[in-house]
Order: C-alpha cells, then sequence, then structure tokens
C-alpha cells in the first residue's frame, strides 16, 4: 500500500500491485456483507502494514480535539514533556523518562496532521479499498491560507 497527500489535504491510500491477494488474502466481494469485514479488528489488520512502515498512526479522537467515532489517521510531532494542568487522557502519550535536569516526567507528542474516514457510518474504509482499489480520509486541518483568509474576514 502507498499513501499520498491530495491538493486538497485529503489523505488518499491505495493499493500497489499484489497487494489485493496479500491484503485480503482471497476474500470474494460476497464477504463484504460479512459483519467482521467491515470490523474495527480487521481495519486495523488491513493497514497494519502500511502503519507499521510510515509514520501515520491510529489516533483516538480526544487526541486532536475531535467529536466523533471515525476512524483516525495522525502523523505526531515530536515528543515533549506534558505540561503542568495538561490531561493526560486528552493527550497521545508515548512514555515516561527523565527530561534533561534529571526529573522524571510524562511525554507527550502533539498532532501534525490528521484525516478521517467521515463515511464510518455508512462503510469502512477496507470496502472502499476493496472496491476501488483506494479509500479517501479527509483532512482534520484546513489549510493555513484558508485559516488567514477567515481570520481575515471576521477582524475587519
Amino acid at each position: 500500500m502507498k499513501y499520498e497527500t491530495l491538493p486538497s489535504g485529503d489523505l488518499k491510500i491505495s493499493l500497489e500491485k499484489g497487494d489485493r491477494k496479500r491484503v485480503f488474502d482471497g476474500r470474494r466481494p460476497t464477504d463484504l456483507k460479512k459483519p467482521n469485514f467491515c470490523s474495527d479488528d480487521f481495519m486495523c489488520e488491513v493497514f497494519e502494514q502500511l502503519i507499521a512502515n510510515c509514520e501515520l498512526t491510529w489516533s483516538r479522537p480526544e487526541y486532536i480535539g475531535a467529536l466523533t467515532s471515525a476512524p483516525i489517521l495522525a502523523i505526531y510531532g515530536d515528543e515533549r514533556p506534558l505540561k503542568k494542568g495538561e490531561d493526560p487522557a486528552y493527550h497521545y502519550i508515548c512514555g515516561r523518562w527523565e527530561d534533561r535536569a534529571g526529573t522524571l516526567r510524562t511525554w507527550t507528542r502533539d498532532p501534525v496532521q490528521a484525516w478521517g474516514f467521515m463515511n464510518y457510518a455508512i462503510r469502512s474504509p477496507q470496502e472502499d479499498l476493496f472496491n476501488d482499489g483506494f479509500v479517501i480520509f479527509q483532512s482534520g486541518n484546513e489549510p493555513a491560507e484558508k485559516e488567514l483568509a477567515h481570520a481575515q474576514d471576521t477582524h475587519v
């Protein structure tokens, strides 16, 4: 599998030659109707090789400030110490180790970019991948130009 960021900011994940057989292991179109095909467990299995070999990772909605149950993929930045007063429940915790001063700290990583499969209530990402050979995850970030234009429009 491979992925690319589209000009719209959306994330496109595509099957490469030979992936269909390896990823879907002989499943047929009639298997789409079986509950386990659309399960989160099978979704993680389908995307495992991609996720294990790139900077994308599954993210919980609260880690990016989202109010959804959609499957979310994200890229996280460098580790930083959790600040005093920050609730660890809303952060991607990557471990505990000493900082430069020798103080044991909890470390987190902030999301840089996030994408969600917003059609999750209708179908699963693995269905799109199986049927079309690709799946689109919608960007959770607006391009900086749009944010700047919006800020200029609202501050007359």
